[in-house]
């Protein structure tokens, strides 16, 4: 077999020559196999002629052999020649071998990866983020929190807060179950309810209580066709009940914020602030890296043959039936850059991998989802979520943390080598600037 290799603007050419010779021993190979499990009507199994084997399904079989040849002479050429490509191997023209010949020259086409260098990471300046929250924002994630920790009570009175269970009834109907909002009434509404209490019964107009997208939830009327009643109604009240919220106590500020016990609300909001600023450093460090990322790819020249490339990815998006546009081929080429840098980059500064990285990453990822607060629970609870979760037999988390695991610690590790500048931001202008990146 003859092979011949060419390079041409990022496209190298693998030229191949031979004979059928060069697969004859895997061909006979195969044909022995199948003669030894072929069923064929007149023959008992296994011992069907060879020559008959040959002449019914000889062809088929030389082109697996003259297949397998070529996958076999391909891969051992890159690797004996250390040529790394882009994406999959292409066959140049769609040729197709004829089993038949004798002779076969055929040509496969492969995107090069480019040679490029990053610049000398001590001159590349990168921010280092100081995340701030104010006081008001963490009073507010409290209020929230202790809000979601809420539970129902009973009241023994209406009050702005309640929640009522009560009978519907306006004159000629069927009394009906219901329960309304105190917070939801209108002001003539609430000065009707307020201070009643269970057994009592309150007459309204129900124009003037309530607005008419909230009369229509009170009564369950969710058909458009429904006709929303007007006029006087009586509402007898059979339970009141509010939330609870339960106070900033020791019990909640160790349990829920899992901050130390402050008799001072003020110290334990803005204790809370660092611990919110604290919880966002790995978001803070996932924005730092992503500017880091583009920062080098948009620095580093690297030259892709942009047009093989997207001819590639026009015949894998056909595949799936799909018209590849102008935005979504510039994001492939952006992902191959990233990659094309992270693998300079871990290549440069020696960076592996392991699974207990992988671990960490997700154990990061299910925080971030908020299904399992920071500050909750125990360290060794979350881990064995995370490995549950890398435990899968869909190995898609598996890859996709160990993707993630892999870019994080590389880039980690190219950040702590560039110009470091501090830069005090707000949420909402991290927000942005992650917006950006």
């Amino acid at each position: 077999m003859n092979v011949t290799f060419s390079k041409d603007q990022g496209v190298g050419t693998l030229n191949l020559q031979f004979t059928t010779a060069d697969f004859a021993a895997e061909y006979k190979k195969r044909l022995r196999s199948y003669a030894a499990k072929a069923n064929v009507k007149g023959f008992r199994p296994g011992k069907v002629p060879e020559q008959l084997v040959e002449k019914m399904y000889g062809q088929g079989l030389k082109l697996e052999a003259l297949n397998d040849k070529v996958s076999e002479t391909i891969n051992q050429y890159l690797k004996d020649n250390n040529v790394q490509i882009l994406g999959e191997i292409h066959n140049k023209d769609h040729q197709e071998a004829d089993p038949a010949a004798s002779t076969f020259d055929l040509s496969y086409e492969m995107a090069l990866v480019p040679e490029f260098d990053l610049p000398d990471l001590a001159t590349i300046e990168l921010p280092k983020f100081r995340l701030a929250f104010t006081d008001e924002q963490a009073k507010g994630e409290i209020e929230s929190l202790r809000k979601r920790s809420g539970k129902l009570a009973d009241q023994d009175a209406i009050e702005a807060n309640s929640i009522i269970y009560a009978e519907y009834e306006r004159s000629g109907e069927e009394p009906k179950k219901t329960y309304l909002s105190a917070e939801r009434m209108t002001e003539a509404g609430q000065a009707a309810f307020m201070g009643a209490k269970a057994g009592d019964a309150v007459t309204v107009e129900l124009g003037e209580a309530f607005s008419e997208d909230e009369l229509r939830k009170v009564l369950f009327l969710s058909k458009p066709e429904d006709v929303t009643p007007a006029g006087k109604a009586t509402f007898k009240v059979e339970k009141v009940q509010a939330f609870k919220l339960p106070e900033l106590d020791q019990i909640f500020v160790e349990e829920r914020l899992g901050l130390t016990y402050s008799e001072d609300e003020q110290t334990v909001i803005r204790a809370y602030a660092d611990k919110m600023a604290a919880n966002s450093q790995s978001g803070v460090e996932y924005v730092e890296q992503a500017i880091a990322l583009n920062t080098l790819r948009e620095t580093a020249n690297i030259s892709l043959p942009e047009a093989f490339l997207k001819h590639m990815v026009e015949h894998t998006y056909e595949h799936q039936q799909k018209q590849l546009t102008d935005e979504e081929f510039a994001r492939e080429m952006k992902a191959v850059r990233n990659n094309l840098v992270l693998d300079k980059l871990a290549e440069t500064l020696e960076v592996q991998v392991d699974f207990e990285d992988v671990v960490q990453e997700t154990m990061q990822a299910i925080v971030g989802s908020g299904y399992y607060p920071a500050g909750m629970g125990n360290d060794e609870e979350l881990r064995n979520m995370a490995i549950k979760l890398l435990s899968q037999k869909d190995r898609n988390i598996m890859n996709e943390m160990a993707g993630r695991a892999r870019s994080g610690k590389i880039l980690a590790a190219a950040s702590a080598k560039m110009l470091r500048v501090e830069k005090s931001v707000s949420h909402e202008e991290l927000q942005g600037i992650a917006n950006q990146n």
